[in-house]
């Protein structure tokens, strides 16, 4: 089934090189920001006019390698600044690709875990240091942990050849060719990405490719995003690459910035913007949530919450970095400013902290008529532009085509052709969808009675296939979630103050229950037994209502 998508946005050289320039001369975390940015813009060009511009791919790696040394504090941002010069002057107007890193934008993974991670590598391979090492990123996100680790491994004294590759193929069986020149005189191997994800097999592609090439298998290594291992989507020949290969990662609990956690990093900031003292930090994910809600782990962003010792607490949540984190704090300002949800108190390591509410969660007995109109007035309050006709028909076939292949997977061929002809001739503008997320479990009732929306922002810039959609996207996703009947629908549409083309939201219904039904199975799949229970009914209920989607009129 389809879940996952692969987020990109259209940029110019010109742009990319201004991204880069903005952090350079900042701190450690403007810095890192820079970095990201320099990798994005080799792996736009890699993916784009790279194969046929070789000397320009040669000058954006140039400034990945040059960007990376003045974020670790071993180069000149001067030198870089020369760099990106070159590059804006030659190049600037070019049209480029840029496929967010996923890693960095949702997994909550820092490029310093890789320079750690190489350490490691080098302190295990001592004895063969005279010898060549082959450091191979895997695009997108590994031009900017290639660099990183190159960088390390260099100042390490270790002679290093640097390339990115992009495997090809289905998404669980990767193919890729190295040519025997790409390898040069390296002996050792390094394969550095952020997976192994459901299947593992784009970095076993990559090591199979470099012994094709001519690297002894037994000289490869993997330097993985974490420790875990492939997914259930795993081949057995995928599996006995990652049985038989090393691996080198060094996950968030080891990592330490000034000799101080991420915990101790967000407690510091908590102080600065609230006062007072922190007397613990816990893991957000840890906090009870009613045991009827479904958790869906596989897209949970990483959670911290900081009590301090007056009762009050700061909910810090990761919102991406290269920008992510502040943008979605911008979003939360816009919304609390209509007193819809609460606004951010600050911004540190990717991370957005907000004060924690506290209060019940409301679930989907409550769901009364004045209550389903606060969703929908909510809903047009945090809707965006206008989307121009030609992105939200994109947006609509994104989702058709997600829909028909989890259709077809949930209710066989004959449902899935139904799905054909059940869209969106009458789009006609609308508004972007402001939240995503509008059922139970992302609202609390204070104590005082008062209906605060959490969970806000992000949504559309996540690692799934839905992405930018219509404000359709939430009012489908409201009736589906709350188990709306035609009454209490019209309550929600009425109070939203939307004209709803009748034909596009039994569209969205359909597609909105059939992405989630694909979630409940994702999250399932490594889910505990109590868990795994739970989001069996939700799959069950989502179904349901992908039935009466389909055979609505």
């Amino acid at each position: 089934m389809i879940v996952y998508g692969d987020p990109t946005r259209q940029q110019t050289v010109r742009t990319c090189v201004e991204r880069v320039r903005a952090d350079l001369g900042g701190n450690l975390d403007a810095l890192r920001d820079s970095l990201i940015a320099a990798g994005e813009l080799e792996q736009a060009v890699a993916d784009g006019p790279g194969r046929d511009r070789p000397a320009l791919l040669r000058q954006v790696e140039r400034v990945t390698d040059l960007v990376e040394a003045a974020f670790l504090g071993h180069g000149s941002a001067e030198e870089a600044y020369g760099a990106l010069d070159d590059v804006g002057r030659e190049h600037g107007g070019m049209p480029l690709t840029i496929h967010v890193a996923e890693g960095f934008a949702f997994y909550t993974l820092y490029p310093e875990q890789y320079r750690d991670a190489a350490e490691r590598w080098a302190t295990d391979h001592g004895d063969e240091r005279g010898k060549q090492v082959l450091v191979v990123g895997v695009r997108s996100i590994g031009t900017t942990l290639s660099a990183v680790v190159a960088g390390a491994l260099q100042r390490l004294g270790w002679r290093v050849r640097r390339i990115t590759v992009r495997p090809g193929g289905h998404p669980f069986q990767r193919e890729l060719r190295i040519e025997r020149a790409e390898i040069g005189k390296a002996q050792l191997g390094l394969v550095v990405d952020e997976g192994p994800g459901l299947s593992g097999s784009s970095m076993a592609a990559v090591a199979r490719a470099m012994t094709a090439a001519g690297i002894d298998r037994g000289r490869i290594s993997f330097m993985p995003g974490h420790g875990n291992g492939p997914g259930p989507q795993a081949s057995p020949d995928v599996r006995q690459w990652w049985d038989q290969t090393r691996s080198y990662d060094v996950g968030l609990q080891e990592m330490r910035w000034e000799g101080r956690r991420l915990q101790d990093v967000l407690s510091a900031r908590t102080r600065e913007a609230c006062g007072g003292e922190v007397l613990h930090v816990e893991d957000w994910a840890d906090v009870p949530i009613p045991a009827e809600l479904p958790h869906f782990g596989a897209f949970a962003r990483t959670k911290f919450r900081c009590i301090l010792s007056d009762g009050r607490a700061v909910a810090w949540k990761f919102m991406g970095l290269g920008g992510g984190a502040e943008a979605a704090a911008e979003r939360l300002s816009q919304l609390a400013a209509t007193g819809w949800t609460e606004g951010p108190l600050g911004v540190a390591m990717g991370f957005v902290g907000v004060p924690w509410v506290d209060g019940k969660i409301v679930g989907p007995s409550e769901a009364n008529d004045s209550f389903i109109a606060q969703v929908g007035r909510y809903i047009a309050a945090a809707a965006g532009q206008i989307m121009p006709a030609d992105e939200q028909q994109s947006a609509i076939q994104r989702l058709k085509e997600m829909a028909y292949w989890n259709v077809k997977e949930t209710l066989g061929d004959e449902a899935a052709e139904v799905v054909k002809g059940c869209a969106a001739a009458e789009t006609g503008p609308a508004s972007s969808y402001g939240d995503g997320r509008t059922g139970p479990g992302e609202w609390i009732r204070t104590p005082t009675g008062t209906f605060v929306k959490v969970n806000c922002v992000g949504h559309d810039v996540d690692h799934t296939t839905v992405g930018r959609q219509a404000v359709w996207w939430d009012m489908a996703g409201a009736i589906v979630e709350w188990g709306l009947d035609e009454r209490q629908s019209g309550v929600l549409i009425r109070s939203a103050g939307f004209q709803v083309p009748v034909g596009v939201l039994r569209f969205c219904r359909m597609a909105y229950a059939a992405f989630r039904v694909a979630m409940c199975a994702t999250c399932e799949a490594t889910a505990d037994a109590g868990e795994g229970e739970k989001l069996r009914r939700a799959g069950a209920s989502y179904r349901d209502e992908l039935k009466r989607a389909l055979t609505d009129r």
